[in-house]
């Protein structure tokens, strides 16, 4: 049947040929689609080993100096420090605050802040690894607040199981582990700044954790700071409310409590913000999901139009072909058999343009017009050229032929439903 098929295919091939272009050029829409969509789907489904639920930003504000209830004296650094110090005990000894920990620089997981910091592997200086920097107080369990973990998710990080105040000391993610010290363990081991005068020894290795839900893990190294009056304008105080409360049920009642409890010093409460809000905010702010929603967009008015122009088509042939399948439906054909003749007419056409746009993908991987040409190429199995060429050529085909079977069927059921005579008339 397939031989007949493609022969027919040939004589019609004036009629056919604007079929073929169109299939050509939807089917490397699709793919070119598909590159991007894959590797997005991969990436946002990587394990993000921290827990942004029950978690919040507690903004501290001071007084201007023009307001009515300002003291210079409490701006004095002794008196800011014991100001702080006991602004977080007060937020510490909420009945309803599960952890505080303190972050720098707007470091904290579901923001768009990112601070560099390059290392060299002491034993091996060829090895130079780049990545993003969180710089947090050792005082306060920041770990605990985010529900960061070590070995997959098995143990639970708390400030308390290392020693933090070592001079110099470092907390690497598992990705920044696997760069510096490939194949074996960094704990304990000794990294170097790129000038290769200052020495970090690596204190733990934390699970991996991403900046944004679309990205990649991060690799991360975690160093300590302690918060004073010096360097409180660039603190985060992060905190994790207990699961007996809704989120908002929390927050009205934490602002109740601690409005006035808070006021300390020229200190008071502004505002607090919840993470997985921030977290959302970031991933719009930074283009992830409106690229996203684009692409779905665009891949589905593909499809759509397809389907429309196919059953166009399709309908057309039908109805030049009456006399054709009144003949086959008098010589015994049934209505599966008149079905199945103009599905597999479809795929015989979608067969014919995948050669020519394998050729237009290779040219376009070749000259690294694809999303996935620019992409970091790392350990994951995505990475691989090949494998990723030949997996999104898979899902485009099985898309594409979908699309093509559901254009084909209106028109072949209207077909298969013809009477011998009916179509036999025609002839």
């Amino acid at each position: 049947m397939l031989r007949i098929i493609y022969k027919q295919l040939w004589n019609r091939k004036r009629s056919n040929g604007w079929i073929l272009l169109e299939l050509l050029l939807v089917f490397c829409l699709v793919w070119y689609i598909m590159d991007y969509l894959l590797l997005i789907g991969h990436d946002y489904n990587l394990k993000n080993y921290r827990d942004l639920n029950y978690t919040w930003q507690v903004n501290i504000a001071q007084l201007p100096e023009e307001h009515p209830d300002y003291s210079t004296a409490e701006q004095e650094p002794e008196a800011v420090n014991r100001n702080i110090e006991r602004i977080l005990q007060i937020i510490k000894s909420h009945p309803a605050v599960e952890s505080v920990g303190i972050s720098f620089h707007g470091s904290a997981p579901g923001k768009g802040s990112a601070w560099s910091i390059d290392f060299v592997n002491a034993e091996d200086t060829t090895i130079r690894v780049g990545g993003r920097r969180i710089t947090i107080d050792p005082l306060y369990d920041f770990f605990s607040v985010f529900k960061l973990s070590r070995d997959e998710g098995c143990i639970p990080v708390n400030i308390t199981d290392f020693e933090s105040n070592i001079p110099n000391g470092i907390i690497l993610s598992k990705a920044f582990e696997q760069k510096l010290f490939p194949g074996g363990s960094g704990v304990g081991k000794t990294l170097l700044n790129y000038e290769l005068t200052n020495e970090y020894k690596v204190v733990v290795v934390v699970d991996n954790t991403k900046r944004l839900s679309f990205e990649r893990p991060e690799k991360i190294a975690y160093r300590f700071q302690k918060l004073d009056a010096g360097n409180f304008s660039s603190a985060e105080i992060v905190i994790r409310s207990k699961k007996n409360l809704s989120p908002e049920l929390f927050k009205t009642t934490f602002i109740q409590d601690m409005t006035l409890p808070l006021q300390v010093g020229n200190f008071y409460l502004r505002n607090m913000l919840y993470f997985p809000k921030i977290e959302a905010d970031t991933n719009r702010g930074m283009g992830s999901e409106n690229n996203v929603l684009t692409r779905v967009s665009l891949l589905l008015f593909f499809l759509l139009n397809i389907i429309l122009c196919l059953i166009g088509t399709f309908w057309y042939r039908v109805n030049v072909r009456k006399e054709e399948i009144g003949l086959r439906i008098a010589i015994g054909s049934d209505r599966k058999g008149i079905l199945k003749l103009f599905c597999l007419e479809g795929l015989c056409l979608l067969s014919l343009i995948l050669i020519p746009a394998l050729l237009m993908e290779f040219q376009l991987v070749n000259l690294e017009l694809t999303y996935s040409s620019h992409w970091a190429k790392e350990d994951y199995l995505v990475d691989n050229t090949v494998f990723y060429f030949f997996i999104t050529n898979i899902f485009t085909i099985i898309i594409t032929a979908i699309t093509l079977l559901l254009s084909v069927l209106i028109p072949a059921k209207k077909a298969s439903a013809l009477m011998p005579a009916d179509s036999l008339r025609h002839e």
